[in-house]
């Protein structure tokens, strides 16, 4: 427990440093929503390099005395006295509270013995706990894919490799989980506000920005209610869900909802908001060395996301490039102290990233986004951002010409999403987030002109604030009202005795599922896991790597079974224990060989009945296996 809370504290502390370092002008809750998010871009990829060299536990302890010394090096800069206007420390615990709540509610609840999850978040919550246990207890270094074994993770995997180091060091399971998500995205919707406030001149703006940005929402409400008229959210929620996967609509529905299945863009996306809004700030100040350094500090950050969220470096890289060409005052010392850190540490990134595997057919040029046509793509916007492009278009043509030049940025992004495809599922677009999230404070900033016009344009204005945001808005309380059951004691049982019985780099043969307790909770190493986690990631086109998912789900078959090849399969693949279980008993690829498992490659050394059902570990005792 200590170590994961000094690890927690430090994060906090040198990202404070790290953005005091930058000299600008900021309030205390500004300069806390950015070393938030400035605390985790550095801690997670630092701390990831010395477990790489030294190994755990000596790797997060290096980490731990490193930060320490920084912060005992620089301490006086933790007693500059900065302003805390009382609003913005209300609307910080606000959203602290909020993220809280919606969190905790979608994420882990624990209740009648089990663990639940909201409906968007129950596959995707298995891969990152999968990460998370791979690199706590599964000595996962260099980083594996925990659903099949001998492939190099080819994933932005820092926020799954963080809560890692927290349950490594003592953290429970859903706290580990939960806080670092709670501080993201209260920090979010802070650096949304302070961005707004800061591009929009106005905190009215800010306000509306963030709610904007988390209950984004598009035309699928009215699509479904005209499908199928309903005053119950739930089954309106429901028909929402259903429009999506070949109807049109690519999650832009609900960011706040998008996020609880996507981890790696809840911590991506504030990441890339807090490089926007130092840029900004840089930008937007009065003193030429004041503006250098937060752009140095930009540049970083940009340079530490890469394997944070994979689109949050060339967000960062194009909006920098293009803002600091509009409005630095010494271009081409601003863009050297800008490009030299993004692109240096940025760039040790991306030899890592390539040394997994290289990208076959990937990105490439694709010509208008989920369309063949352009009425085809004017289509696709105006169903999945309609309600909100009527606020941005308006917002653009009013804007002052500052805010004009601002917008070239985000629509750079806006010119990515519609002319790269990044892999092979088109609607896994995450590029348009960003766009989404550098384009909020233009929308906002019209709505808050209506809003300062009078009774009726405050009328006008919250009417299309409720467009905008109602189809997000039913579909945050269908995923809050709709969760399933994951993780009951008895599979924490089993894996804790795997954790504390096999090596941690044991491959464990079990069925091809992504929900059992040898790879999600206990990180050990399975042959091949469930096709959409493998091959239907588009792993092999994303890597180059040929994963023979289909021979690797033959061996499975051949070792429970017991059949002619299952000695060879048990070779190539180094399966050094095998578990049967509920799933494995009731899997409908193969059927167990209890006589097989009796033979003499294998041991039994586990058998317990957990919750009215059997579970055995039977350990490989061929002369040539890896145990």
């Amino acid at each position: 427990m200590i170590l994961a809370l000094l690890f927690l504290i430090l994060t906090v502390l040198v990202g404070w440093l790290a953005v005091s370092l930058a000299r600008l002008k900021l309030s205390g809750v500004e300069q806390a929503a950015l070393g938030a998010a400035a605390g985790f871009a550095i801690a997670a990829p630092t701390c990831f390099l010395l477990v790489m060299l030294f190994g755990l536990p000596f790797g997060l302890a290096a980490w731990i005395v490193a930060a320490a010394a920084a912060v005992f090096l620089l301490r006086t800069r933790l007693a500059v006295r900065l302003e805390w206007p009382r609003e913005e420390i209300a609307l910080l615990l606000l959203a602290i509270a909020v993220a809280a709540f919606f969190i905790t509610a979608q994420q882990l609840d624990y209740f009648d013995g089990k663990y639940w999850v909201g409906r968007m978040a129950f596959n995707d919550i298995m891969l990152h706990n999968a990460m998370i246990s791979s690199f706590a207890f599964g000595g996962n270094y260099p980083p594996q894919e925990p659903f099949i074994s001998g492939i190099p993770l080819h994933y932005h995997f820092m926020a799954d490799f963080y809560s890692g180091m927290l349950r490594y060091g003592g953290l429970g399971f859903r706290e580990a989980y939960v806080l670092p998500e709670i501080a993201m995205l209260a920090g979010l919707a802070m650096l949304a506000y302070f961005l707004a406030a800061r591009l929009a001149g106005n905190r009215t703006a800010a306000m509306f920005a963030v709610g904007l940005l988390l209950l984004n929402g598009n035309l699928s409400v009215l699509e479904a209610y005209a499908k199928e008229p309903t005053q119950n959210l739930e089954k309106l929620g429901a028909a929402i869900g259903d429009l999506y996967g070949g109807n049109g609509y690519c999650g832009s529905d609900a960011l706040l909802a998008t996020m609880m299945p996507l981890r790696a863009l809840l911590f991506g996306l504030p990441v890339f908001a807090a490089g926007l809004l130092l840029l900004v700030a840089a930008l937007w100040g009065k003193e030429r060395r004041q503006s250098e350094w937060a752009l140095f500090a930009a540049g970083a950050v940009a340079g530490l996301s890469p394997l944070i969220h994979g689109f949050a470096f060339p967000g960062l890289a194009i909006c920098g490039f293009i803002l600091v060409a509009l409005f630095a005052r010494q271009k081409i010392r601003g863009l050297a102290f800008f490009l030299a850190p993004a692109l240096v540490i940025g760039g040790i990134q991306f030899l890592y990233i390539f040394s997994t595997g290289t990208p076959h057919g990937y990105p490439k040029f694709n010509l208008f986004y989920m369309a063949d046509t352009v009425p085809g793509a004017i289509l696709v916007w105006v169903r999945n951002w309609g309600p909100f492009l009527a606020l941005l278009l308006p917002g653009i043509a009013l804007a002052e010409k500052r805010l004009k030049l601002y917008y070239l940025a985000p629509l750079a992004l806006f010119a990515l999403v519609n002319l790269v495809q990044y892999q092979p599922f088109e609607t896994d677009n995450q590029m348009i987030f960003l766009w989404y999230l550098a384009s909020v404070p233009v929308a906002a900033g019209f709505l808050a002109m209506l809003w300062k016009n009078g009774k009726v344009g405050a009328a006008v204005a919250l009417v299309l604030l409720l467009a905008a945001m109602l189809s997000g808005m039913v579909a945050v309380y269908y995923n809050m009202h709709s969760r399933y059951a994951v993780f009951p004691d008895s599979h924490f049982k089993v894996a804790d005795w795997l954790a504390a019985s096999t090596p941690p780099d044991a491959v464990v043969l079990t069925a091809p599922v992504h929900t059992g307790p040898a790879s999600v909770l206990a990180g050990r190493r399975m042959v091949v896991g469930v096709y959409a986690f493998t091959a239907g990631r588009g792993l092999e086109e994303l890597t180059g790597r040929d994963l023979d998912y289909e021979g690797r789900k033959r061996a499975v078959r051949e070792i429970y079974e017991g059949g002619a090849g299952a000695a060879d399969a048990i070779r190539k693949y180094g399966v050094s224990y095998v578990l049967v279980g509920p799933q494995e008993e009731r899997n409908g690829d193969f059927r167990v060989s209890e006589s097989f498992l009796s033979g003499p490659l294998f041991r039994k050394v586990y058998d317990e009945r957990l919750g009215g059902e059997r579970w055995r570990v039977y350990e490989v005792e061929m002369p040539d296996s890896p145990t």
